[in-house]
């Protein structure tokens, strides 16, 4: 079912998807089996709420190179505001 809705988006704008990425397990392993598994054009979206580590500044790097995904990096308040106006959504109240 998951993979019928994504055909149905795939290459109708400049990227397929945008997924969260926090540089933890959790979220790595949702944008690698995005890309790999679903062959979708991602951008990866990091929100440094101030308390992001260096650590995981490091994972999200080599995640992306890896993967050769974009990422609107670290994106504050302002990016967010931005990112669900451009999506018609709602994200973490801010809108």
């Amino acid at each position: 079912m998951l993979a019928r809705r994504f055909e149905k988006y795939r290459g109708k704008h400049q990227y397929d998807a945008v997924v969260g990425l926090s540089g933890g397990k959790d979220s790595t392993y949702v944008l690698c089996q995005i890309v790999n598994k679903y062959k979708l054009k991602v951008a990866a979206v990091t929100y440094d709420n101030g308390f992001l580590t260096d650590f995981a500044k490091e994972s999200i790097k080599n995640t992306v190179n890896k993967l050769g995904v974009v990422v609107a990096d670290h994106i504050g308040n302002t990016g967010l505001r931005i990112l669900a106006s451009s999506l018609s959504i709602y994200c973490m109240g801010v809108r």
